[in-house]
This record gives C-alpha cells, sequence and structure tokens, in this order.
C-alpha cells in the first residue's frame, strides 16, 4: 500500500563536503612546508566548488504527494499527475568507469519527467518504487522498477 500525504526527498549533501575535506586537509599538511601560495589558491577554489555543490544540491527535491509526483531544482520544476502515469523505467550511460543513471516517467501526453538516481540512498529509491508501485498499478513498470521494490539494486549505486 501506497503512504499518504505528501513525501520530500532530498538527494545526498555529503559529496559537497568532500572538496572541503581535500582543502582542510592539504591546508593543514601541505601548506606549512610550501611557502608559495598555490596550496592555498588551490584550497579556495576546492572550498568554492565545495560550497557550489552544496548549493546545487539544497535546491533539488522530488515530492510524492496524492496528485503526483513532482521533482524540483534551481532551473526546473517537471510535475506528472498519477492519473497521466504510463510508463516508468530506468536508463544508465556509461562513460569510461562513472555510471549516469536516470529514472524515468511518461505520461499518456508526451510528457517526461526524469531524476537522477545516483543521488538518492537506496532506502528512499526503495521507498519511491514502492509508492510509485502503488499509486498507479496499471502503468508499465520496467524489471529494475519492481526489483527495486523488493529491495534488490541490479546495478551499482552509492
Amino acid at each position: 500500500m501506497a503512504p499518504e500525504g505528501n513525501m520530500h526527498f532530498y538527494p545526498r549533501k555529503w559529496p559537497a563536503f568532500t572538496p572541503l575535506l581535500m582543502a582542510i586537509i592539504l591546508f593543514l599538511f601541505y601548506s606549512p612546508q610550501n611557502r608559495d601560495a598555490t596550496v592555498a589558491i588551490f584550497c579556495i577554489v576546492l572550498i568554492i566548488s565545495s560550497v557550489y555543490i552544496l548549493l546545487l544540491r539544497s535546491r533539488k527535491e522530488l515530492i510524492i504527494n496524492d496528485e503526483g509526483i513532482t521533482w524540483r531544482s534551481w532551473f526546473h520544476k517537471e510535475q506528472l499527475n498519477w492519473k497521466d502515469l504510463t510508463k516508468t523505467y530506468i536508463r544508465y550511460w556509461q562513460h569510461g568507469n562513472s555510471i549516469r543513471s536516470f529514472w524515468y516517467f511518461e505520461a499518456a501526453n508526451g510528457n517526461k519527467l526524469r531524476f537522477p538516481l545516483h543521488q538518492y540512498p537506496r532506502n528512499q529509491l526503495q521507498v519511491i518504487a514502492n509508492t510509485v508501485l502503488g499509486k498507479r498499478k496499471n502503468a508499465i513498470a520496467d524489471d529494475w522498477v519492481i526489483a527495486m521494490a523488493k529491495g534488490h539494486f541490479p546495478w551499482y549505486t552509492f
């Protein structure tokens, strides 16, 4: 059974702190031995990138409610109603060692909604899959979506 009410899902924030941690380690252990400003400049660049990543991820939000599913970010907002949902599936692209995977939702009128899977933890993805399958039973669901609802993740996501 699908949960009632609004559910808000936010992406992980910890990747934003990785450059910050690198800057702190560099500044503490390498900077005292080095007299030039290159380490300090590189640390500032790392700190700025950490703040940038944190700002981008802080505005992303996936909202699931009784009307439908909504994906919001800094740049756009996409909404799809449950009654229009006809198909849901997961697609991934591999570029070298990195894999990008997106969850797609398609409507009968041609509207599409997608969000990146790699930004959400597995427990949230399982809740989303259970909710989607519960809200729209007659929509065509990909095998990966059904497996996610059961707690099986056939691909590598953190």
